[in-house]
């Protein structure tokens, strides 16, 4: 309006369910999509190029080559040449074990559960350890296994165990399991890799339909604040 200063939106808003949410005080919440900042880069999940039955057949069985794993990698030619014939194995070995873990389970939106630790995993290569702990990361908490399964999909890596504990929350307080992950540079990436997904305002506006904006809104606002602590 003329005579009146317009407040220019400071880019932290989103859309979830339909209603606009903004933390700043900087005037009425917007469209991100008219905004003038965007803080989050709206990007359709990844899945693989396959569809849900896909993943728990042909692609996880024995029999698959790893010329077929390399070929199911989006990967860039320095990143084949970084991942070696045991790596896809072991990869496949957590992929396998994942579907097993999560099947018939959906995320918040409603969509498989599996398309979550695998574009958690994937989001980490070439580190093939951190990959594999993006795929399983989850397992323990949503899925029903045990700790021989468990060792068996990490390859009897202890190390890798030991990690993927401290990614599994027990009972402790959210932020005491927040400041565990960020101990160690390798549970500190997966744990970022996974709340970023989580963040994905794609995966929100859906799951706001289902559980409530303001629900996601509040939710959002814990996955920011643990990565402020990831990321220092």
């Amino acid at each position: 309006m003329m005579g009146q200063e317009m407040k220019h939106p400071c880019g932290d808003c989103i859309k979830i369910a339909g209603k606009h949410y903004c933390n700043m005080n900087c005037g009425p919440a917007v469209d991100p999509k008219t905004g003038a900042e965007i803080k989050f880069e709206v990007q359709a999940p990844m899945q693989l190029d396959l569809d849900p039955t896909a993943v728990g057949c042909a692609v996880f069985t024995e029999e698959i080559s790893v010329a077929e794993a390399h070929r199911r990698f989006p990967t860039s030619a320095a990143l084949d040449n970084a991942i070696t014939s045991r790596d896809v194995i072991a990869i496949m070995n957590a992929m396998r074990f994942a579907y097993d873990a999560h099947q018939g389970q959906q995320d918040k939106g409603g969509d498989p559960y599996i398309w979550h630790p695998l574009r958690v995993g994937f989001s980490l290569l070439p580190d093939v350890d951190a990959c594999i702990l993006g795929i399983l990361h989850d397992v323990c908490e949503d899925g029903h296994v045990t700790e021989g399964q468990l060792m068996l999909a990490l390859g009897g890596n202890q190390d890798l165990g030991f990690a993927l504990g401290t990614l599994t929350r027990g009972d402790e307080p959210y932020e005491q399991y927040i400041q565990a992950c960020a101990r160690t540079s390798l549970t500190a990436r997966v744990k970022l890799a996974d709340l970023r997904d989580n963040l994905n305002p794609l995966r929100l506006e859906k799951a706001g339909y289902r559980w409530g904006a303001e629900k996601m809104f509040a939710l959002r606002n814990r996955y920011q604040a643990a990565l402020a602590v990831l990321e220092r």
